[in-house]
């Protein structure tokens, strides 16, 4: 178990992150789009 935990807390970060960075992106793209519209 000690060795499971981090791997899943990293794991889980890993993938947390990811879906911010995609969540700023989509954020952005949706913001110039509603500048051009």
């Amino acid at each position: 178990m000690r060795l499971i935990l981090p791997q899943i807390y990293w794991i889980s970060k890993k993938v947390l992150g990811c879906f911010d960075a995609l969540n700023q992106a989509f954020k952005s793209v949706f913001n110039l789009i509603g500048i051009w519209f």
